[in-house]
């Protein structure tokens, strides 16, 4: 007769039973289960808490007025990368509390961050389309490197995950995050000192001397800029001189020159001016400080060469209100739809001391 404890082990029926568990067991994975709803209730809060800040940055973003000059779109686009670094971290810490049982793996957070920034940032590139915005794909890939690089600044401190355990994969993180911000803020810092350099420049504005002047001196609105050997009655020129195609058909082609300075101890903008056409040219020239105040007038241009001064005082006490003269920003010279293709060459653009 077998024994009783042998014939369970050879029953192909039998199943091991375990024990019920005890109170303490019951007692924990109730607290568990409590501590991962608390979790998404302080994560539900979290994300409103976020919300109430960045709707109404995001309208802001969308509907404000933003300053223009050089410098400020540069800005822009570093504040691009800044802005949605820190929104990937928000996604990340939210994701953890939220989805923390759904997605046991540390890397889908990470891509859940990833892609709900990219997300973010294309719906505001097309919303700008409705808005006075300019949608970009540069301002979209901006976004992304800026939430790679915060993304790369986590896992650099995050010592529990296996790709953060070597400390050269923490520095390569970090300098590569430190690389990517270097990267997008370097036009910002170069502008920041070529602003620097071209307002020691003063009175000198623009003499179409060297490549260098091109972020500072250029044509737009259908205007084309080229710098040349002055032409041959063209005697008050030194060195080369900007030669400005001013197209028929064009409503508003333009020169612009940036102007940023203190204008406040001049007399005079004064510039030397030919022009190509056989009768008198009407130029506008608007000037515009740094808060937008403009300043306009019209200039005859007689054929051939001539020296156009504008005094100061003028441009101060502008119909749009006071021009500030220490904070200067632009000039532009355009014609107004022109009926025929119009040639004016400029040299030494400048401001004459009192």
């Amino acid at each position: 007769m077998i024994p009783s404890a042998l014939a369970q082990e050879e029953s192909p029926i039998f199943v091991e039973q375990k024990p019920p568990p005890t109170h303490n067991e019951r007692v924990d994975a109730l607290a568990a289960e409590l501590a991962a709803v608390r979790r998404a209730l302080y994560g539900l809060v979290e994300s409103l808490v976020w919300a109430a800040f960045a709707i109404p940055l995001l309208a802001f973003i969308l509907l404000a007025h933003l300053p223009g000059g050089l410098l400020w779109p540069q800005v822009f686009d570093v504040l691009h990368a800044v802005l949605s670094g820190v929104v990937a971290l928000v996604v990340l810490r939210l994701s953890r509390r939220l989805f923390q049982p759904v997605f046991r793996g540390a890397r889908m957070h990470y891509a859940i961050a990833v892609l709900l920034v990219g997300v973010l940032g294309a719906g505001i590139e097309i919303t700008q389309k409705f808005t006075h915005g300019d949608p970009s794909l540069k301002d979209f890939a901006r976004d992304i490197l800026g939430a790679l690089a915060a993304l790369a600044c986590a896992v650099s401190l995050d010592r529990t995950q296996v790709w953060s355990r070597g400390p050269w994969v923490r520095w390569a993180l970090r300098l590569g995050a430190l690389a990517i911000l270097l990267r997008v803020a370097c036009p910002a810092i170069r502008i920041e000192c070529q602003l620097r350099e071209r307002a020691a420049m003063l009175p000198r504005l623009a003499d179409f001397e060297s490549d260098s002047e091109e972020p500072f001196v250029y044509a737009d609105l259908g205007a084309k800029l080229t710098r040349i050997e002055p032409p041959t009655g063209f005697l008050l020129a030194r060195g080369h001189a900007g030669k400005v195609t001013f197209p028929a058909g064009k409503e508003y082609p333009k020169i612009e020159i940036s102007a940023v300075g203190d204008w406040s101890k001049a007399r005079s903008l004064v510039f030397d001016v030919y022009s190509d056409a056989p009768s008198t040219v009407r130029l506008s020239v608007r000037i515009d400080d740094g808060e937008d105040r403009r300043f306009n007038t019209p200039l005859m241009i007689p054929p051939g060469q001539s020296t156009q001064r504008i005094p100061v005082e003028d441009i101060r006490a502008a119909d749009e209100g006071a021009l500030d003269l220490a904070h200067m920003k632009a000039i532009l010279l355009f014609l107004y739809q022109p009926g025929e293709t119009t040639v004016l060459t400029f040299d030494s653009v400048r401001l004459e001391p009192r």
